[in-house]
């Protein structure tokens, strides 16, 4: 079966993610994007599973506080900011 690869999808991934998929591709003699590929397609067949939701629960979980966290750091280098011009002044 020859499918057309016409779509492509960019994320992004933690340092120890992206290494693992590096090693294990190279363990197999496959780049990196088959290797993603087939671990995504193995993972929809399997989405209802409940591993599966408890990982989909881990990365949301994951996201929002990173997402959090960023915004936590903007709102103090604006208002830092702020502080900081009121103290030249």
């Amino acid at each position: 079966m020859s499918r057309s690869l016409d779509a492509k999808q960019t994320m992004a991934l933690t340092t120890g993610d992206r290494e693992s998929i590096r090693q294990q591709a190279r363990s197999r003699g496959i780049g990196n994007g088959l290797l993603a590929r087939a671990c995504l397609r193995y993972g929809l067949l399997r989405i209802d599973s409940p591993e599966v939701e408890e990982l989909v629960a881990e990365e949301a979980a994951d996201e929002r506080e990173r997402i959090s966290a960023a915004g936590r750091g903007n709102i103090a280098r604006r208002w830092g900011a702020k502080d900081d011009n009121k103290k030249e002044r």
